[in-house]
């Protein structure tokens, strides 16, 4: 009995530690739904680019990855990397995929056309 009990509270613990809640203790609660878009995500890049800012931005719910980033490609593995707000317990954690995404893609153009040059 002992052996069940145990191996459900370990069972127990990888489920909620794979969908845990990550926010970023920079980002401001006044942000809301109505501003975190691909489009805010492709002007904060173009941002971040223009003062010399390349990373990548992470995002996910159930986990985390940097939504739009070929995963074997040698140019973008050391590009620094933000984690957003992110986990199954975070209000609005989908809309930071959709953020990350457009952030992401726009990096991506950059990347290659530095690499093309």
């Amino acid at each position: 009995m002992k052996r069940v009990t145990l191996a459900t509270l370990i069972a127990a613990l990888f489920v909620f530690a794979g969908c845990a809640s990550h926010q970023p203790a920079a980002l401001s609660s006044s942000i809301t739904a109505s501003s975190i878009t691909p489009a805010k995500g492709r002007e904060q890049a173009g941002i971040d680019l223009r003062s010399g800012l390349t990373q990548f931005l992470e995002a996910g719910t159930r986990g985390v990855y940097a939504p739009g980033v070929p995963d074997h490609d040698d140019r973008f593995t050391n590009v620094p990397r933000k984690r957003l707000p992110c986990g199954c317990t975070t209000p609005n954690a989908h809309l930071w995929v959709g953020y990350a995404k457009a952030y992401n893609q726009e990096v991506i153009k950059e990347i290659r056309n530095r690499k093309s040059n």
